[in-house]
C-alpha cells in the first residue's frame, strides 16, 4: 500500500495538529503506523503514533539515527533538530 520507509525517513504530517511540519521515523510498529519525533513538539521521551496516509514520505533519510544515545535524551532531541535542519526540513518556530 504504501512505499517502503526506513528508520530515519524524512516525513511530512498532512493531517491533525501538527499538520505541515517535518518528522523523523523513530520506529515502525507494523505496515501502517509509525512512530515520529521532531526533537521540539514531539521529543524522543513521547513519540507521536501515527498512520502513513496521514505522512507524505520525502525521499530523505538521516543516516545518523542509530547514534542517538537514550542516557541522555535533552541533547538527542537538539541532535533530531539539527537533523531535520541539515537535511533542509527544519520546522520555524511559531510566534
Amino acid at each position: 500500500m504504501h512505499s517502503k520507509v526506513n528508520i530515519g525517513q524524512v516525513v511530512k504530517s498532512l493531517s491533525g495538529r501538527d499538520k505541515d511540519r517535518f518528522f523523523l521515523i523513530l520506529d515502525i510498529k507494523d505496515c501502517d503506523m509509525v512512530q515520529i519525533v521532531d526533537g521540539e513538539l514531539r521529543k524522543l521521551q513521547n513519540p507521536k503514533l501515527k498512520k502513513l496516509k496521514h505522512l507524505m514520505i520525502l525521499n530523505k533519510v538521516s543516516e545518523n539515527m542509530d547514534k542517538i544515545n537514550y542516557n541522555d535524551l535533552q541533547s538527542q532531541n537538539a541532535f533530531i533538530r539539527k537533523e531535520l535542519e541539515r537535511l533542509g526540513c527544519g520546522n520555524k518556530k511559531e510566534v
